[in-house]
């Protein structure tokens, strides 16, 4: 069977290089579906080389749509990545490996710019608007997805009990939202007036704005497409004060 001859091609080849071209293999004689293969070696071998995301509480394995070649699954990707900024594109994108300097050139020249490291071999990425995951097929991407609000929100804001320094009342809270390049401080500045919030300080230099707002938008604000994360604001220092230091 097909199958079986790729599998043993593929079991040739050494390190995470094989694993990769299995991957590529598998994904040119099936297409999308190649990932779901029914040769359990062959699942095996595709699942080992993605490792788990995790941000918080949540475990991510994104689906691994960089090597598919059908054109509409790929269109309807590019659409599920989200809506510009200036042009570009907040995303997650996952790797075999991290990326050497090699990689990094290529992923530049077709309009990727790779942020903070999140683990998993994935990143945090800046990709040009109407990008679609096939466009780094050969770069060693395994995934390009869009980033859930869940993903950006900390913790310490997802339940019933907010920390008390951070609760302003009246179902107010105070929170950090730091922001992707793609928008300054003049453009956050703009946003937090625009939906009403209470802005408490912003710092262009280290891209975050400390603002308060209603606990019942914070998924909202989690969603927008520059935010890379909401956390709580930080204690009153007088909390860390301790006559024994």
């Amino acid at each position: 069977m097909v199958g079986n001859g790729i599998l043993g091609w593929a079991m040739l080849l050494k390190g995470v290089g094989r694993t990769f071209l299995l991957v590529m293999l598998v994904a040119g004689v099936a297409g999308c579906k190649s990932l779901r293969a029914t040769d359990a070696a062959m699942q095996e071998e595709v699942v080992r080389v993605q490792q788990t995301i995790k941000f918080g509480k949540y475990e991510v394995k994104p689906e691994i749509n960089v090597l598919c070649a059908d054109a509409k699954r790929q269109r309807e990707y590019a659409k599920s990545l989200g809506d510009p900024v200036g042009g570009k594109l907040n995303v997650l994108m996952q790797f075999e490996r991290i990326p050497d300097a090699e990689m990094r050139r290529e992923l530049a020249a077709r309009g990727a710019e790779l942020g903070g490291y999140v683990g998993g071999n994935a990143y945090f990425a800046q990709v040009r608007e109407g990008a679609k995951p096939n466009d780094f097929a050969g770069t060693g991407a395994l995934a390009v997805v869009a980033l859930r609000p869940e993903w950006k929100l900390s913790p310490l804001l997802e339940g019933a009990s907010i920390p008390e320094w951070a609760d302003r009342g009246n179902g107010l809270v105070e929170v950090v939202c730091a922001w992707f390049s793609n928008v300054d401080a003049d453009f956050v500045r703009s946003f937090v007036r625009s939906k009403g919030f209470r802005l408490v300080n912003i710092s262009g230099a280290f891209s975050q704005v400390t603002l308060i707002l209603p606990k019942t938008r914070l998924v909202s604000l989690a969603a927008e497409p520059w935010v890379q994360h909401v956390g709580v604001a930080s204690p009153p220092s007088e909390l860390f004060r301790n006559e024994g230091f």
